[in-house]
Parts: C-alpha cells; sequence; structure tokens
C-alpha cells in the first residue's frame, strides 16, 4: 500500500450530526514513491549543473534564440544560483558568507544538502514538486574573483567593490548549458548615503559601506543585465533584491 503525502492539511472526515460533509483537501496528494522520486530527480538536477559547468576560461557561448522560441515558455527569464548555494546544496560546507553574489540564489532554487531535507514538512514538498513551476532558465553565478566594497574611517570615501565571474545558463530539465560567459564588475569608492546628526564616525562608517556595497550589487545587476542581452534576444533577467546585500 502507497503511503500518501498530503500538501494540505486533512480535517476530521467524521460528520457531524447534522450530516455536514468533510471539507474536501486543498491540493493534489502524493504517494511516497512520487515524493522519492522526485528528490532523486532535483538533486541529480544539481548535480548535473554543477558537473557541467565550462571552463572559467573557455570563450562565451551565445545562448541558441530560434531553439528557446521553439520552446515557447511562458516567461523567458533568468533565475539566479550563486556558486555557493549549489556547492551547500550537493552537501558541500556553507563559504559563501563573504561572498557578493550570496544573496542572488532564487527561492525556489535554494535547498539544502540532501540528508537535511525534511520531506515531511508540506511546504517542502510543494517547493518540490512544483519547482519547474516557477523556473525555466537558471543562471548559475561563479565567482572567480571578489573584492569587497568598503568605507574608511568617517565614512567620507571608500574603495569600491568588484566582481569577476562565470555566467552559465541552463534550461530546465536539460544538463548542459545552453549558453555561457565570463563578467566583470567594478564600482567607485563613492555612493550617497545619509545619517543621523548625532551618529559617531563609526556609524557613519558603517551607512557608509552598506551603501557601497549596494552601489556594487546594483552594478552587477546591471552587468548582468547587459550580459544575458549580448548573448539573447529572447532571454532577461530575474529582478535583483539589492536590499538584501
Amino acid at each position: 500500500m502507497k503511503t500518501a503525502v498530503s500538501l494540505a492539511v486533512l480535517l476530521s472526515l467524521t460528520a457531524c450530526d447534522g450530516g455536514d460533509k468533510p471539507p474536501a483537501a486543498k491540493g493534489p496528494q502524493y504517494t511516497q514513491e512520487q515524493v522519492d522520486a522526485r528528490v532523486d530527480e532535483v538533486y541529480a538536477t544539481f548535480r548535473q549543473f554543477h558537473d557541467n559547468l565550462p571552463d572559467p576560461a573557455a570563450p562565451p557561448m551565445t545562448c541558441p534564440d530560434d531553439d528557446i522560441k521553439k520552446w515557447g515558455a511562458k516567461k523567458n527569464e533568468v533565475s539566479f544560483l550563486a556558486y555557493q548555494s549549489l556547492r551547500h546544496t550537493l552537501g558541500e560546507p556553507w563559504d559563501g558568507n563573504n561572498s557578493l553574489v550570496r544573496f542572488m540564489t532564487r527561492s525556489n532554487l535554494r535547498y539544502p544538502p540532501r540528508a537535511k531535507f525534511d520531506v515531511g514538512k508540506e511546504r517542502n514538498v510543494k517547493q518540490l514538486m512544483r519547482m519547474w513551476e516557477f523556473v525555466e532558465y537558471v543562471g548559475v553565478v561563479v565567482p572567480l574573483q571578489e573584492r569587497q566594497a568598503n568605507a574608511v574611517a568617517g565614512g567620507v570615501v571608500g574603495r569600491g567593490g568588484a566582481l569577476e565571474a562565470q555566467l552559465v545558463i541552463f534550461k530546465k530539465g536539460e544538463p548542459d548549458p545552453i549558453c555561457h560567459s565570463p563578467f566583470k564588475v567594478e564600482s567607485s569608492g563613492t555612493a550617497s548615503y545619509t545619517h543621523k546628526v548625532g551618529d559617531n564616525s563609526s556609524a557613519k562608517e558603517s551607512k557608509a559601506t552598506m551603501a557601497l556595497k549596494r552601489a556594487l550589487c546594483s552594478e552587477i545587476s546591471t552587468g548582468l543585465k547587459t550580459l544575458i542581452g549580448s548573448l539573447s534576444k529572447e532571454l532577461e533577467p530575474e529582478f535583483i533584491d539589492c536590499n538584501s546585500v
């Protein structure tokens, strides 16, 4: 007998004296076999992403726009997946705290290591079974060299950040990348920020550093948009929220 994993909280099936019918389940139910097979599929997909990343020195490869038109996705949006998140999903220790791209991973692509993925939680099963409904193209961002943006004492001026990375785009369900390219982004050491009249130099420095980080994030966002535009006339990047840097 197959065990069902429900995406809805099932209420008691015992009818009351008034003959009321029990409420219907809100959503599909899956057998344990279906969920286990889906876990295998999703984690195998992440493994393929990792193992099929091209050499960072490989020449750029443009996207197959004619094929993209034929594939007819509902939305030709590239969802980003930071390399550190990808490695962590595959069981490597998390090492992205200081990475400039750590915040870029789309929520639908953010998974813990398989051993820690709890299929007893309904929200996890829902994410697992509907992953590809929200993701069409995945852009793995692989940082090669990074320089953090920092303000000097007093927050007057600072050092702008820089990123040298590789963008590798995959189509959902396909093991090989459809296009890829290296890219570089560098920001200046100036940025606008506000502070309170009574803020000391440490507070000013902290706020200035945050402003520089957000300025760099904006540069990365613009750089990725320009890069994807040069690789494809059909694809576009998802929105990058620089408030979370």
